[in-house]
């Protein structure tokens, strides 16, 4: 996968983004955009995921799971705090693997 900066902007949830072009030189998936913006500050808001290189909070892109593409995009941002029992896991937790989990996906498709 290769990101093309672009000089096109446009603007999501009122936040001016900047556009960039996915491109895949194999043609193994089709060619994409997506736009992000520097505006929100957060470090290294993609560290999970395909877009670790920009450095900016994605507001529009799109993902494939399980063979279904599908567009995200932001219509709002809200800054708000959020309490650190949020995070706590809970204690009938179960914990299952990759494919367990697409298992289970998948009979709901």
């Amino acid at each position: 996968m290769k990101l093309v900066e672009t000089n096109e902007t446009k603007k999501i949830a009122g936040f001016d983004c900047k556009k960039v072009k996915v491109e895949f030189p194999d043609k193994s998936y089709e060619d994409f955009e997506i736009y992000y913006t520097d505006k929100i500050k957060l470090d290294k808001p993609n560290w999970n995921n395909p877009f670790y290189q920009i450095n900016g909070v994605l507001m529009e892109y799109q993902i494939e799971m399980f063979g279904i593409k599908t567009k995200i995009t932001a219509d709002t941002v809200q800054f708000i705090k959020v309490e650190d029992s949020e995070f706590e896991v809970p204690v009938d937790y179960k914990q299952v693997t990759k494919e367990e989990l697409e298992e289970e996906i998948n009979k709901l498709l």
